[in-house]
Parts: structure tokens; C-alpha cells; sequence
């Protein structure tokens, strides 16, 4: 990444900076998360546009879960309820730019927003690839501290 670094604008990690790169034009192609797309969406910028490739693309998702240590689990269990609730889906949806897997955040958004950003059909998990921790990661970040610097 560092003898290619030349050849580019730059890596750029943070969501905000990529953005901002993107809106000041110092660039017109990157890699990026949906959400940075669909955030310049909202921003009334219709011109960026997202491509993946015909084999398949990488998938970013989060979720809720209780931990088995914890000391009140029924209390958990409801802020996660919260938490993933229609409504919460769709705020969340909203303030995030990005899909809920809840198919009821769909009637909280405009029809806009759901063209955008609307649930993800949970169907869609089941080919997905769970995500593995990296081994040595303490070797990542240093190495990405270097590029950054290069």
C-alpha cells in the first residue's frame, strides 16, 4: 500500500474526511461503506453512485446481544428490545444512513429513506460469511499507522 500510495489521493479511514474529500471533488473514486454513499444521498448530492463486484462484496453489520456474564439479563433483554424496536430501527436508519434487518422500521421512514436506506431483507444473512477477528492485530495497526505516515 505504501510503493502505491503515490499513485493515489490518499487512504482516508474516517467517515467524516472521506466525505468531505468526496464533496470537495479531490477525488471521484473510492472505496467506502454504504453509509458515506447514502449520507451524500441525504445531503442532496444524487451523483455518487456505489458499484460491487459480480463475485460478491464484503458486508458490515451490527447487532445487539447479551452477554452471558450478565448480571441482569432480563434488563438487557429489554433495552435490546428497545434498541431494535420499529421505531428506534427507523431513527437509527435515519441519523446512521444505513439499513435495520427490522422489517417494521420500513412504515417510520418516507418513502425516500426507505428507497435509500430501507430494511435489509434478513433473508439476505444467511449467505453471509461471519466475520473473524484478526490474528496479531497489534501488527495491523502498526502497519497501517505506516502507511498513514508514508
Amino acid at each position: 500500500m505504501i510503493d502505491q500510495k503515490e499513485m493515489l489521493q490518499g487512504y482516508i479511514a474516517a467517515d467524516p474526511t472521506y466525505i468531505k474529500q468526496f464533496n470537495q471533488e479531490n477525488f471521484v473514486i473510492g472505496q467506502s461503506g454504504r453509509n458515506e454513499i447514502v449520507e451524500m444521498w441525504s445531503n442532496g448530492k444524487s451523483w455518487p453512485k456505489m458499484a460491487a463486484p459480480k463475485e460478491g462484496s464484503l458486508a458490515w453489520f451490527e447487532s445487539a446481544v447479551v452477554s452471558e456474564a450478565s448480571d441482569n439479563k432480563e434488563t438487557a433483554w429489554e433495552v435490546v428490545n428497545e434498541y431494535i424496536s420499529p421505531q428506534n430501527g427507523a431513527k437509527l436508519a435515519e441519523v446512521g444512513f444505513s439499513p435495520s434487518v427490522n422489517p417494521e422500521t420500513q412504515q417510520h421512514l418516507s418513502d425516500e429513506q426507505n428507497d435509500m436506506f430501507g430494511a435489509i431483507d434478513p433473508a439476505q444473512l444467511e449467505s453471509m460469511i461471519p466475520f473473524k477477528s484478526v490474528e496479531n492485530e497489534d501488527a495491523w495497526l502498526t502497519a497501517w499507522e505506516e502507511i498513514k505516515s508514508a
